[in-house]
């Protein structure tokens, strides 16, 4: 007999584990259960250009993909949002929701709401911001990459729509998923795929749309009026300025190397104002000029021959000269 236990880790999978009834303490998966039928915001991210990437990166393209994962999974986690699948270029991420009958829900999933098209609009400036880092490659790879695309600058599209699903794993003890099954997740996918087409980052259905806060409402626009079998549904954008630069962040080796020119200059400053505390002048006041020099080009200080003062024969004009 297999006892069956269901629960959802911090990234909000679905982990079926088996504890064995003999009391063995072996664990086995039951993938014969039935699912969970959940309401959940669903967002489909793909990376731009991956195919041509891929052909000019190599082996580091494992590099490219997990550093734009990074990004994204960490805002998503902090916007309690869950990272559900990666497909290659492509991230499944979801925002599970309320009964909107349940007190205190309707607010709360407009919320969630909210949070999921912030964390998808902070990723791609966070991308942008950090492009350095994502693209930091060997020579070869970078020189193959801007070759093939000399412009290239690192994107994602999104899409964003909300509905149901039958959450739960699939696969055998050999290998087990967690996942969503539904038209909506399709629908999701096939949002992103219509950004291409549209031109912009991000494309939301008419009812993930009708799911934000009024605040919002106010930075969207609806891009098109389209037929989904039977139903006329509307799309929507928000257009996000992608491209702004940002101030590159300095290493620590330029850091380090500009507050030693700081420190050095400051020394060189107090050095000038000790030497002219200690300047000697000879002569009147109206000669003297900071550094120890007189106006005539002579130093205040005179060397001396014989005991006495030793002045060099002063210049004349003419091609003459006069010796003493």
């Amino acid at each position: 007999m297999t006892n069956t236990m269901a629960g959802w880790d911090s990234w909000g999978q679905e982990a079926c584990i088996g504890v064995d009834g003999g009391g063995n303490g072996e664990t086995t998966v039951n993938v014969l259960g039935n699912g969970t039928k959940i309401q959940s915001i669903f967002a489909f991210c793909d990376v731009r250009n991956f195919t041509d990437t891929t052909e000019c990166l190599q082996e580091e393209v494992m590099l490219f993909v997990n550093r734009i994962a990074h990004i994204l999974h960490s805002i998503v986690v902090q916007c309690d949002g869950a990272a559900n699948k990666n497909i290659g270029d492509a991230f499944l991420l979801t925002w599970k929701l309320g009964l909107a009958s349940t007190p205190g829900e309707e607010e709360a999933n407009r919320l969630a709401a909210d949070k999921a098209l912030y964390s998808l609009l902070k990723t791609m400036v966070e991308m942008i911001r950090y492009e350095d880092f994502i693209c930091n490659f060997s020579p070869t790879a970078l020189g193959a990459l801007y070759e093939r695309m000399p412009r290239y600058k690192c994107r994602i599209g999104c899409g964003l729509h909300v509905g149901w699903a039958i959450e739960g794993a699939i696969g055998s003890d050999k290998k087990i998923d967690a996942s969503y099954i539904s038209p909506h997740v399709n629908w999701s996918e096939h949002l992103e795929s219509s950004t291409k087409e549209y031109g912009v980052a991000v494309l939301m259905s008419e009812h993930f749309y009708d799911l934000l806060s009024p605040e919002a409402k106010l930075h969207c626009r609806q891009v098109d009026h389209i037929r989904k079998g039977d139903d006329i549904t509307a799309l929507f954008t928000y257009d996000a300025n992608l491209s702004q630069e940002f101030a590159k962040p300095e290493s620590a080796f330029y850091v380090r190397k500009r507050l030693n020119t700081i420190r050095k200059q400051t020394r060189i400053q107090a050095q000038l104002k000790k030497g002219y505390r200690r300047m000697i002048v000879d002569g009147d006041d109206e000669n003297k000029i900071p550094g120890g020099f007189s106006s005539q080009g002579t130093t205040s200080r005179m060397p001396k021959k014989n005991g006495a003062l030793h002045f060099p024969p002063p210049a004349t004009s003419s091609s003459s000269t006069t010796s003493f």
